[in-house]
């Protein structure tokens, strides 16, 4: 596999399916391992000397990345081709596909994009999935101060506007988990 991404990682790594998951018997029922070879320019030198086409596309994203610090997305692709057309590289490749090129230039760069603003998407879920658990603490602690007060599953529903169903799970934990010795400890510390 090659990698040409942004991220500074060795020229050459192993990579194994298992590693995405979580495996709580320690062994994967079935494994992918896979050598990645890190392809940007000035990586794996003997590999970019058997394989010029793998070389020339190394120089060219290189450029792209180097002249879109400085200018637009489209304008560092036009930049680049046109500095590997004077240049030979890759050869007559750059002239005769010139539009098919660019165009994948652009969607390659854009497809960072999108999974930039993916993660970004993922990060706001988390948040929004902190919030809600914040929400559900906070339902939890109000049931649970009603439940200390004696008040019955049926008097705490009524009281928050909803239905026992809503709330039956979190006030059967709390009998679970508080004994006699728990409840009388947290009273006596709620009214000194």
């Amino acid at each position: 596999m090659f990698y040409n991404g942004i991220a500074k990682v060795p020229e050459r790594f192993t990579l194994k399916l298992s590693d995405m998951f979580d495996h709580s018997d320690g062994q994967a029922a079935l494994e992918l391992v896979t050598q990645v070879f890190n392809i940007n320019l000035g990586y794996n030198k003997a590999l970019m000397e058997r394989c010029r086409t793998l070389h020339d596309y190394a120089v060219f994203v290189d450029l792209v990345r180097r002249y879109r610090k400085e200018t637009s997305l489209d304008a560092a692709v036009e930049k680049a081709i046109d500095e590997c057309i004077s240049n030979a590289v890759p050869g007559d490749f750059l002239k005769e596909n010139r539009a098919e090129v660019l165009k994948m230039g652009l969607y390659e760069y854009n497809q960072e994009d999108h999974i930039r603003m993916e993660r970004e998407d993922a990060r706001e879920e988390g948040r929004a999935e902190g919030r809600s658990e914040g929400v559900l603490y906070s339902l939890t602690s109000i049931i649970r101060k009603k439940h200390l007060k004696g008040k019955s599953l049926t008097e705490i529903a009524d009281e928050l506007e909803t239905d026992t169903d809503n709330i039956k799970d979190i006030y059967e934990w709390m009998n679970q988990e508080m004994d006699d010795e728990w409840i009388v400890n947290k009273l006596l510390k709620q009214t000194h």
